[in-house]
């Protein structure tokens, strides 16, 4: 019977309490990793975020999937660049479901410190990441858009904003050490396409390229003859490949200026509308420009 009776005590026993289920992070979606970076940084643990655009992946080529559409329609908020960067996603962008909040970056940048694009009026550079003291200006709007889709996280998007800028203005520095090292004569960079011009701008360098600010803009001949000319005359030392764009370009035109009677290096990749994957030294933002900086210093000087 005390077998019983402890049996019967045991099973009336208290039940144990359930483990409750983890609380869903607000969902927020950023179009690209350079911008993704940011916003973690910014967002901590108080949000989820995700990319649409994979690391390596050309943005002003980029089609947007069906997943990207659903992806979108549960987040809470959606960040792009703007300035025509995601140029083949503005059907989707323009047309979020009612509950989600969007921010355009490169709306909240003032005009006068963008690049115009030569020959397109109203139109201009969206490569303003690689100034990283013009980047710094996307930092309070996105603490506020995170502010009001997540009022309870204000106070801690505010200290990792704080932390942030600290952190890019000593970045800023770094940048601009780096490229200090290079003699006057040859700071030329001449890439893929047009992507380094705030780069360029910001830390005294003279920037050429064989495409256009987009991708999607043709490489003609004339513009190869010219370039190669033009680093035969001033006998540059390197031309860079981009890490998100093919190579093809950059080693015809090493080759036309041999033609001409002067070698050039092969240098990079630079990582200009992508951050690298985890194994390239470039997964964050900081890093990808420190790796950008170093690379063109080392190959110049």
């Amino acid at each position: 019977m005390m077998l019983v009776l402890g049996l019967v005590l045991i099973g009336c026993g208290p039940e144990k309490p359930k483990a409750s289920a983890p609380v869903a992070r607000p969902k927020v979606i950023a179009t690209t990793s350079i911008l993704a970076d940011v916003v973690k940084s910014l967002g901590g643990s108080q949000v989820e975020v995700e990319t649409l655009m994979p690391a390596g992946v050309d943005p002003h080529l980029y089609k947007p999937t069906a997943g990207d559409a659903s992806k979108i329609s549960e987040a809470k908020l959606v960040l792009s660049h703007g300035l025509e960067l995601e140029g083949r996603m503005g059907d989707i962008l323009g047309n979020l479901p009612a509950t989600t909040k969007s921010l355009v970056v490169g709306d909240t940048l003032p005009k006068e410190r963008l690049r115009p694009i030569p020959g397109q009026a109203n139109k201009y550079d969206p490569h303003v990441w690689l100034d990283v003291s013009l980047w710094m200006l996307i930092i309070d709007p996105i603490v506020a858009s995170l502010s009001e889709v997540v009022p309870e996280g204000k106070t801690t998007f505010e200290l990792n904003a704080k932390n942030l800028k600290a952190d890019l203005t000593r970045l800023h520095g770094v940048v601009q050490k780096q490229i200090e090292q290079i003699p006057a004569a040859n700071r030329v960079l001449v890439t893929a396409h047009d992507s380094f011009g705030y780069f360029g701008r910001a830390y005294g360098l003279e920037v050429k390229a064989i495409q256009g600010v987009s991708t999607a803009a043709e490489a003609g001949v004339q513009r190869m003859q010219e370039l190669s000319q033009f680093l035969t005359d001033r006998k540059v030392p390197a031309i860079f490949t981009e890490s998100s764009i093919p190579p093809a370009n950059i080693k015809a035109l090493k080759e036309a200026t041999s033609a001409k009677g002067w070698t050039v290096r092969e240098a990079g990749p630079l990582f200009s509308d992508s951050l690298g994957d985890e194994k390239s030294g470039a997964a964050t933002y900081f890093d990808m420009m420190v790796a950008n900086a170093t690379a063109i210093s080392l190959a110049l000087r």
